[in-house]
């Protein structure tokens, strides 16, 4: 009996065995889903910002103190640049292509980058044009404010990976350019000063890469170069300088103004595919 016992439980053991491969052949391994980068995504990020003025500016103030007359100019011709922090939040929708992703986009970036340059110059005794004569020192000075910015473009990226997405991107931006100038002299006699303010459209190209965390999650790192053209402005003002029988300034500030931005974007992505 006890032999048969042993007999039985080999060949119930055996029967185990062989059914095992025949049952593991009918489970297969599910199959992970691929990435899908069809989707419209919302984001938020930061970076820097890295701005560039060529500027052309000059000014003029001429008083006149009971028949004694007087004059100032002062010239700035120099490349100014300086750098400045960005927030941006952005949104947009991307199609893929088989390894081909395609999409629009748009972005408001916040902070400012400021630039100043001054001078000194001198105010000069013209009562008698032939004998002009030193008076007193000035100071010119002009000033640069690049702030909040805003673009709508496209992009065309190849997939190096499912998850990592190599790309350019193009399209139109305007930035708020403010512009300040001010000739004044150092005995405080006189101060012209003048100021403007305004949205100036421009275009913008750069590229970069982008990585799927999930498939709902992605975090890129961008470049771009942004042309606003040339920014020219001038005024001028009459009767500004007090107890003077009479004055008159001008001003006149151009600048040829360029932004080179690096940002990082972390991004929400979801669909209705």
């Amino acid at each position: 009996m006890k032999k048969l016992h042993t007999s039985v439980a080999l060949a119930a053991l055996a029967a185990i065995f062989l059914a095992a491969p025949a049952v593991a052949a009918d489970v297969e391994a599910p199959i992970p889903e691929a990435l899908n980068w069809t989707a419209f995504h919302i984001g938020i990020g930061g970076g820097g910002n890295f701005a560039f003025v060529q500027e052309d500016a000059n000014a003029f103030v001429n008083d006149n103190f009971d028949g004694d007359t007087e004059e100032a100019f002062g010239e700035h011709k120099a490349d100014l640049g300086d750098a400045g922090w960005m927030g941006t939040i952005e949104a947009g929708f991307d199609y893929q292509i088989d390894s081909v992703v395609i999409g629009i986009l748009a972005n408001y970036d916040f902070g400012k980058t400021s630039m100043k340059n001054k001078s000194n110059t001198v105010v000069l005794d013209t009562n008698n044009i032939n004998n002009t004569i030193f008076d007193s020192n000035a100071t010119f000075e002009t000033k640069w404010e690049i702030g909040d910015s805003w673009a709508i473009g496209a992009r065309l990226g190849f997939l190096a990976m499912d998850n990592a997405l190599i790309y350019v991107l193009g399209g139109y931006t305007e930035a708020k350019v403010k512009s300040e100038l001010t000739l004044s002299d150092d005995d405080g006699e006189f101060k012209f000063h003048t100021s403007d303010s305004s949205w100036e459209d421009g275009w913008f190209v750069g590229g970069g890469i982008e990585a799927l965390l999930t498939q709902n999650i992605s975090l890129k790192a961008e470049y771009r170069f942004n042309d606003y053209g040339s920014v020219d402005r001038s005024d001028s003002e009459t009767n500004f300088v007090a107890n003077a029988n009479s004055s008159f300034g001008t001003g006149k500030q151009d600048g040829d103004v360029t932004v080179h931005s690096v940002r990082a974007v972390l991004s929400y992505r979801f669909g209705l595919f």
